[in-house]
């Protein structure tokens, strides 16, 4: 490698060494969270906790922030731009119905049942699923590791000289990220990690391909969580 595309390489090497120690910066958020609340204020309910979390997003944002104002990194990197902003709000609301109506059938043929909810839960769960875990798991996913992957993955097709072309580059990385957020989700029994989670997953990732704004992932996952939430109500008996 010459020393023209030696200069190339470390540039276009650099954002991707920031993203992932931005996606560090939210897990170690993670974890501080997590450790606050079980030791300082003893409180137990994983949860709970983990509406919480959204506060590493903001934490992340403020180091990509740091970058951004000094040229090496981008908001729009990761998603977070008022283009397209409308119509990846507009495209995130059908991407949620159809992903929260095919959740509700998953769930019917894999036999999980619809099991009533205590009125003291409804509140959290709206909290934590329909407004924090949209915000912290698409800024993480669809945003920091889905930057990371696709300059990542342009580095490595480009320097090792591999024949591939945008489309398979593409179809790369909307399978890579949708895949990654599985791993948010370990602990779930594998019949909903791999049939619901899993749909709402792509839906995500192909709203945001097709916008290029965290709008649509955003809105497309709150939705979806929300449908989770309508199901005792909706199903109640059956």
């Amino acid at each position: 490698m010459d020393s023209q595309t030696q200069k190339e390489f470390d540039k276009e090497l650099l954002p991707v060494i920031l993203l992932f120690i931005a996606l560090v910066i939210m897990l170690a958020g993670f974890i501080i969270t997590e450790l606050f609340f079980v030791y300082a204020l003893n409180i137990q309910d994983k949860f709970f906790i983990s509406g919480y979390w959204v506060f590493s997003a903001f934490a992340a944002l403020l180091y990509i922030l740091y970058f951004h104002k000094k040229g090496k990194l981008s908001f729009k990197d990761i998603g977070l731009t008022f283009k397209n902003a409308g119509n990846g709000a507009a495209l995130g609301v059908i991407g949620g119905v159809v992903a929260g109506l095919a959740g509700w059938a998953f769930l019917f043929f894999i036999g999980v049942p619809a099991e009533p909810l205590p009125g003291s839960f409804v509140l959290l769960f709206f909290f934590v699923s329909v407004v924090s875990a949209p915000i912290r798991e698409e800024i993480m996913v669809r945003g920091i590791i889905w930057a990371f992957v696709e300059k990542t993955t342009n580095i490595v097709v480009k320097y090792k000289n591999i024949q591939l072309g945008k489309r398979k580059k593409d179809a790369f990385v909307v399978i890579a990220v949708s895949l990654a957020f599985l791993f948010l989700h370990v602990g779930r029994g594998l019949d909903v990690l791999l049939t619901t989670i899993l749909f709402s997953s792509f839906i995500d990732s192909i709203v945001y391909y097709k916008t290029r704004n965290l709008a649509a992932p955003m809105t497309a996952h709150a939705i979806y969580n929300l449908f989770v939430l309508l199901r005792p109500f909706v199903f109640a008996g059956i």
